[in-house]
């Protein structure tokens, strides 16, 4: 087994192929803005869901109240009817 870096390219060219392997800056910028950007899309999404349960939860509250009240009303109308 040979050592291709070291036969196959010059130094130089080494260096070179070396050096734009590397994550430059502006790829650590892509890569913030993306977690920033999914981190803020999970949290937008996760209130939205919570807002949408909790209307859910108060239109079933207010539904049961309303059919307990209609239920009241009709059993007060039966006693009212006995006397």
């Amino acid at each position: 087994m040979t050592d291709l870096t070291k036969t196959s390219y010059p130094t130089e060219e080494r260096n070179r192929i070396v050096r734009e392997g590397r994550l430059h800056w502006f790829h650590w910028a892509v890569l913030a803005f993306s977690l920033m950007l999914t981190t803020g899309a999970w949290y937008l999404a996760e209130r939205e869901y919570e807002a949408k349960i909790w209307a859910r939860f108060e239109h079933e509250t207010d539904r049961a109240v309303m059919l307990l009240k209609e239920r009241m009303q009709k059993y007060e109308d039966a006693l009212w009817a006995g006397v």
